[in-house]
């Protein structure tokens, strides 16, 4: 038996295997979801941020990666993210009335259908105010 000849016909095979098997199964497990929702405050209700300057924070420690989003107009937001562990918070500027959101985590499973994230904001209705003294607890720093 020829070896040339049984080289060149594995060679075509090979490449095929790989075009409809291998290739596939690496761009099926890079599929994106979704992920939507709206920003509500403590109590539910939504929150329109419009001028205020918040923005959705994506942030996925696997990959050391960061997106991020617009709210529009009626505090709605949509983000694509690829399959692993993120976690979603608000990015809220202090003179919004609102705190920052807490961390949402979650899961993007490869080709997963669309997820709907609420994101709440605290009211930031707490003032601290006084006097800072030093250890001694009678003179101001």
């Amino acid at each position: 038996m020829n070896t040339k000849i049984v080289r060149r016909s594995v060679l075509p095979v090979i490449v095929i295997v790989m075009v409809t098997v291998i290739v596939p199964f690496f761009a099926a497990a890079q599929q994106a979801a979704t992920v939507s929702g709206s920003l509500v405050d403590d109590a539910g209700n939504a929150i329109k941020p419009a001028g205020l300057g918040m923005r959705l924070v994506a942030y996925s420690p696997e990959r050391n990666e960061w997106k991020d989003a617009a709210f529009n107009a009626s505090g709605a937001y949509s983000l694509s993210l690829s399959p692993g562990y993120w976690v979603l918070r608000a990015d809220v500027p202090p003179a919004s009335g609102f705190m920052e959101s807490a961390p949402v985590p979650l899961t993007i499973a490869s080709g997963a259908a669309p997820l709907t994230r609420a994101i709440t904001l605290p009211r930031a209705g707490a003032i601290v105010s006084g006097l800072v003294l030093k250890p001694n607890g009678s003179t101001p720093l």
